[in-house]
Order: C-alpha cells, then sequence, then structure tokens
C-alpha cells in the first residue's frame, strides 16, 4: 500500500470517542527517538502513568509507515521516511478503546499523520505533526505550513480538529528561566 493512500481503521460505530460527561486525555511529546531498545516501553509506560487516550510523538525517527499492535496493547500509528534515513518521523499511539474508535488514519510524509475517529456527536480529526526547526531551510518550513494548511482545510465541515505536535515555536530570545523572572515581577 502506497503512503498516499488512505489507511482504514478499525472504524466499530458503537465506540464513542467523544462523550459529553468523559474527558478526552490526549497528550503530544517530542520523544527524541523510538529507534533505541527499550524506547517503545518507556513511551507506552508514561502513557499509561498520565491514564492518555491519545498520545502525539514527534521525532520518532522510524523509516516508513504502518500500524502496529504492541504486546501491551497499545496501537501506533507511524508516518515516518521512506527512506532508510532514521530522523524525523511522527505517531500516535492509541489505547484499546481509541483505537477501535479509529475510522481511518493517513501518513502524509515525515511530519504529519492524519486519523480519524468516529464519535456520536461530532467525528473528530486529530493532525499529529513535527514542523522543522528554526535553523532549517526556508523552503522546508514552507512546504511544511504549507502541507498543514492543506490537511487542515481538507478536514471535513463537522469534524473537530485537533492539531497537536512539535511546532518548534520560539517566541523569544530569552531563555525559559529569564522570561519566568520578566512575568513574575510585572
Amino acid at each position: 500500500m502506497k503512503d498516499s493512500q488512505t489507511r482504514e481503521g478499525a472504524g466499530d460505530p458503537t465506540v464513542d470517542l467523544l462523550k459529553l460527561k468523559q474527558k478526552l486525555r490526549v497528550g503530544c511529546w517530542n520523544f527524541q527517538t523510538l529507534y533505541q531498545t527499550g524506547r517503545i516501553l518507556q513511551l507506552v509506560k508514561v502513557f499509561d502513568n498520565y491514564n492518555l487516550d491519545i498520545l502525539g510523538v514527534s521525532e520518532v525517527r522510524w523509516s516508513g509507515t504502518g500500524k502496529r499492535r504492541l504486546a501491551s496493547g497499545h496501537t501506533i500509528l507511524v508516518s515516518g521516511r521512506s527512506d532508510t534515513q532514521h530522523s524525523e518521523g511522527v505517531a500516535l499511539l492509541l489505547n484499546k478503546k481509541t483505537e477501535k474508535a479509529l475510522l481511518e488514519w493517513k501518513p502524509q510524509g515525515p511530519r504529519l499523520l492524519r486519523a480519524r475517529f468516529h464519535s456520536k456527536y461530532t467525528k473528530l480529526t486529530v493532525l499529529a505533526c513535527y514542523a522543522p526547526t528554526k535553523d532549517s531551510k526556508a523552503e522546508g518550513k514552507d512546504a511544511f505550513y504549507d502541507q498543514l494548511q492543506a490537511a487542515s482545510e481538507s478536514v471535513r465541515a463537522h469534524d473537530m480538529l485537533l492539531i497537536i505536535g512539535d511546532l518548534n515555536a520560539k517566541n523569544c530570545d530569552r531563555t525559559p528561566v529569564a522570561y519566568v523572572s520578566k512575568l513574575n515581577s510585572i
């Protein structure tokens, strides 16, 4: 199956991901690599400790794309590079309930992954992303933000959209401690 094709999920319409009186716990983390022995176990442990439903993971550094069921019962959706270079890459880690609500997902290159989930009142579309750093070439940054814009505009009108990931944003040149000190003195 080519990367540009949409992959179908389990799509169980009896599982509602979003409910009025139930919280959906979502997180994102730049994990810096899953391409080392034991790192996936660390990720799952943190996921379970925070009782998350969805975790967007940046800088996965796995090549290729795919949906993998882990020994723990969790599911990971991966969108990595098409070559053998272990850099970039994004993923979504899902618990069993969330995986059952997965309708479809689509890898959109090593920096963007799209997943759509079933719910009673509206569908939820999640875009997991990993933006280029400020030191990257302008063409690469522009291409990423154009791709993110196109992906967000292609979300169905009645879907709830959630964009998660590492956008590598910098809001000032100060160190975090100096910035917090400045805010506290106001």
